[in-house]
């Protein structure tokens, strides 16, 4: 039962959160595969936070009754509307699999392989996630005394609560804790990133052979990069997956309306909820959306829809954030070590470290693919043009890792050597993603979503940045 629970409930979240978004008609299978389950996640956290908040205890019940219940209100409400709720569509999967497809899911099916096996799993499943997880569990709810207690200031009490949530929700399925199986979140969060990187070069029109050679260097490097670094239960895989999940509608590839805004904002509400590094990168996920949409529309839309698409971009991430603000602040939760002054002098230190762990040898010098992110402000050429909304977020989270060193009271060498190889993981993907988006340049032709053709003029795809 504890593997069965694994697995049927990110299936439930599909199911619910496709039915919850508006239908896009340039969306593929797999970006809608990618945006349904982030909805369902991010609903489910939503949820689950509510429950605690009302005095609920959660129960199995309640996980699988209330995504259905929302589904049919939404329904209801849709009903007679034009645009009504997206039905799950589980088929106009593109057919065109090829060989960087088998390599790329043999670094991911590797991955998925090794994770329960517990060899690969990050020490913060054990001091931090996974124990959050297990007390959530067995306290049937978010426990904010447990977290207040001041032997709990070293397992980060002020951090969101999607992901202990998602691992309580599955034991309450299972009817026990079992890290094991938990594992395969992990490995669905790097399924859910390759799908996304691969829609995004469908979509933009990259040509096959590099849409396959991208694809297998991106699976086996993500995979050698979570392996070497045993990145396996914790949440920066999420952080990952929010940026690669952000690129549609940053890059304008499903529409400047409100669907686009509203996937915009589920990719930033789970980043928001994963960790609370994903906190400004929701801010500048939605700031940079929001630039684009405005500045870059087509110019037939009004007032009115621009401030729709606004708000389907806003709300998500701040119905995720306002309520773990507020438990924060009302059980003083926030950690002292998380600001201090801004010392330029730790430079000496700080730089260093930062090169010594880019060059890790479990890294295989991936890490410093992250140097092309400011680079994509500055490319040239309609690829550059598109992918830069994307680069202007992008940059903003490396440079707030920055900052976040800079302004630190913990040693500097000691925070690099801890936290930067995952920090610069989060960036990773998207920017392998942007980058063969930037380098193809000029796209004659790509695939609609019903895979067939769709010429398009010198300069990018029609109806797009």
């Amino acid at each position: 039962m504890t593997w069965l629970a694994a697995v049927l409930l990110p299936v439930l979240l599909l199911l619910a959160g496709r039915s919850l978004l508006p239908s896009v008609e340039e969306e593929g299978a797999a970006g809608r595969a990618v945006s349904g389950l982030l909805a369902g996640m991010v609903f489910l956290g939503l949820l689950l936070t509510a429950f605690t908040w009302c005095g609920i205890p959660w129960h199995p019940a309640g996980l699988l009754l209330g995504p259905w219940l929302a589904v049919l209100l939404v329904r209801r409400l849709a009903a007679g509307r034009p645009a009504g709720a997206a039905p799950v569509e589980l088929s106009r999967w593109p057919s065109d699999f090829g060989w960087g497809d088998v390599a790329g899911l043999a670094g991911l099916l590797g991955f998925a392989l090794l994770a329960p096996t517990l060899w690969i799993t990050t020490p913060d499943f054990v001091y931090h996630w996974g124990l959050k997880g297990a007390r959530f569990f067995h306290s049937r709810g978010i426990d904010f005394e447990f977290l207040a207690r001041s032997w709990s200031s070293v397992i980060h009490p002020d951090y969101p609560h999607l992901l202990p949530s998602l691992y309580a929700a599955t034991a309450l399925l299972a009817g026990r804790f079992h890290a094991p199986s938990l594992m395969l979140w992990s490995a669905l969060f790097l399924a859910l990133t390759l799908a996304g990187a691969r829609e995004v070069w469908r979509s933009t029109g990259v040509d096959r052979f590099t849409q396959q050679a991208a694809f297998a260097f991106l699976g086996l490097a993500l995979a050698a990069y979570a392996t070497g670094y045993v990145l396996a239960g914790g949440a920066d895989l999420m952080i990952a997956l929010a940026l690669v999940a952000a690129l549609p509608p940053l890059l304008g590839l499903v529409g400047n309306g409100p669907g686009a805004g509203l996937r915009l904002g589920v990719a930033a509400a789970f980043a928001a909820g994963a960790k609370i590094e994903g906190v400004p990168l929701a801010a500048f996920l939605v700031g940079a959306f929001l630039v684009r949409s405005w500045i870059r529309g087509d110019g037939s839309s009004g007032w009115r829809k621009r401030w729709q698409v606004a708000a389907a971009a806003v709300l998500p991430p701040l119905l995720v954030i306002l309520p773990w603000l507020a438990g924060v602040r009302r059980h003083g939760l926030f950690q002292s070590t998380n600001s201090g002054p801004f010392d330029w002098e730790r430079a000496r230190e700080l730089l260093p470290a930062m090169a010594e762990t880019a060059s890790a040898p479990e890294l295989h010098g991936l890490a410093w693919l992250v140097l092309l992110l400011p680079l994509l402000l500055l490319w040239p050429g309609p690829g550059g043009r598109r992918v830069r909304p994307f680069a202007l977020a992008g940059t903003a989270q490396l440079l707030f890792y920055l900052w976040v060193y800079f302004a630190s009271a913990l040693p500097p060498r000691y925070y690099v050597l801890s936290s930067f190889a995952r920090l610069l993981f989060h960036l990773l993907p998207a920017t392998v993603v942007a980058v063969i988006v930037a380098a193809a340049g000029e796209p004659r032709a790509i695939r609609s979503a019903a895979g067939t053709s769709v010429e398009t003029p010198r300069g990018g795809v029609s109806g797009t940045a």
